[in-house]
């Protein structure tokens, strides 16, 4: 994969306080939403006597959420020029396996009432990268496949370190759903800031996802995903080079965690 910088014009788009303002918008959303969810779980669970394990976990995670929500509007307050600061710099610096694990964690509240099972698959080298504002994008991924995913589907994360150009690494991320798979025009827009096919949708999430990899000096795309593994589906893909010190740990195996 070619890694040079992206210059279509999306990325124009994204620029300035108006454009800060809708992905701190949608994002807050997000978050807020998936903290609130966590909190009922937790407090169905003490009803049901099922404190402290399975609560203590539910307030962790709103807690993570709530703290993510809170560091973007001190960022925003913070910032002193809008128009130039990238867009990126909203997403939290945080390990690559740990952004994984909370976004997993956050899109287990919207999956289990409709029996959607989240499959994800992260290697040692990738958990052992250093931090990456990765948040976003692994959370827009998810949510935008579960929007699409059957009652009783299923959703598959793969996070891994690769070979790369020139003989380095890249770090790869793949969400898969099982859903109808996307059109072609899907395809070709839906990195654009504006873009949905959900009626009444923002059109920020994925354009704020590439904005991210663009940063990374990377790449994003979104297919059929016959063209990973041959099955119905769509298909997100983000890669980034990385450093090789940036990682450690062995190179090849997995830790896999499933949630209904």
């Amino acid at each position: 994969m070619d890694y040079e910088r992206d210059t279509s014009g999306a990325d124009d788009a994204m620029n300035g306080s108006e454009r800060t303002l809708r992905v701190l918008c949608h994002e807050l959303s997000g978050l807020i939403d998936g903290a609130s969810r966590y909190v009922e779980l937790a407090r169905r669970g003490c009803a049901a006597g099922e404190w402290p394990d399975d609560s203590a976990k539910y307030l962790a995670t709103a807690a993570t959420a709530l703290g993510e929500a809170a560091r973007m509007l001190r960022t925003v307050r913070l910032g002193r020029d809008e128009a130039r600061a990238p867009i990126s710099r909203l997403a939290s610096l945080r390990p690559a396996g740990e952004s994984v694990d909370h976004a997993v964690d956050l899109a287990r509240t919207l999956a289990m009432p409709r029996g959607i099972e989240i499959v994800c698959r992260v290697d040692e080298a990738f958990r052992g990268m250093g931090a990456v504002p990765v948040f976003p994008v692994v959370n827009n991924a998810l949510r935008n496949a579960l929007e699409v995913t059957p009652r009783g589907g299923t959703i598959e994360l793969r996070a891994a370190v690769r070979p790369g150009p020139d003989g380095g690494q890249c770090a790869e991320i793949v969400v898969l759903d099982d859903g109808p798979g996307p059109s072609r025009d899907a395809e070709a827009h839906a990195f654009e800031l504006g873009y949905s096919t959900k009626s009444g949708g923002s059109g920020v999430g994925l354009a704020l996802a590439r904005s991210i990899i663009n940063d990374l000096g990377g790449r994003i795309a979104l297919c059929s995903r016959a063209a990973v593994d041959g099955r119905r589906g769509g298909a997100l893909i983000a890669s980034w080079p990385i450093e090789r010190e940036q990682t450690f740990g062995r190179e090849t195996g997995d830790s896999e965690g499933r949630a209904a």
